[in-house]
């Protein structure tokens, strides 16, 4: 149990951390004038998080399993 709990944090702190640092990298070098926003926050939903998150689940299973 305390395995699954350790996963699903590092679940949800790569998603956020994925999505916040996809939304930074795509506003810095996006060249959309039209809708820039937008295309940061959906870009950093369905790209960047989920990365995050399949990064951070692996990391919260490495340090689950090491202690």
């Amino acid at each position: 149990m305390r395995t699954f709990l350790i996963t699903l944090i590092g679940l949800v702190v790569g998603y956020v951390l994925g999505a916040l640092l996809w939304n930074y990298a795509v506003m810095a070098v996006s060249s959309n004038t039209h809708d820039k926003i937008l295309e940061a926050q959906m870009t950093a939903a369905f790209i960047g998080g989920p990365i995050g998150a399949i990064i951070g689940v692996i990391c919260g299973w490495l340090v689950a399993r090491h202690r």
